[in-house]
């Protein structure tokens, strides 16, 4: 079996195919966490896989922007901050959501 590149069209077609795959697993992640929390009030193992499903997603979501943002490299024309904040957007974002999971979990305990 000889592998060989894909081509645009292939690439369209996996990329809507992951896409559909990870919103139907946080949907059934989802709705058996909530029904362990209204039949047993524990969410269980199945919102600890959806908090790290998630996680690792937007993680490597971030380093692969991060490196196409190095490849092309734009120089911005403005001050330090918005520098800092233009740089690592992602990074914050993916905090930001980190920080809101958990503070779920803990209202829900």
């Amino acid at each position: 079996m000889k592998l060989r590149k894909q081509d645009e069209m292939e690439q369209l077609h996996v990329g809507k195919a992951a896409k559909n795959t990870f919103v139907f697993y946080n949907i059934c992640l989802l709705g058996l966490s909530v029904y362990g929390l209204i039949t047993a009030n524990h969410m269980g193992n199945a919102f600890l896989v959806l908090c790290l499903g998630n996680v690792v997603f937007y993680g490597s979501l971030i380093i692969q922007r991060r490196k196409i943002e190095k490849l092309e490299e734009e120089y911005v024309k403005s001050n330090d901050i918005k520098k800092f904040f233009k740089r690592n957007r992602y990074i914050l974002w993916t905090v930001f959501y980190i920080i809101i999971i958990v503070i779920i979990g803990l209202l829900v305990k």
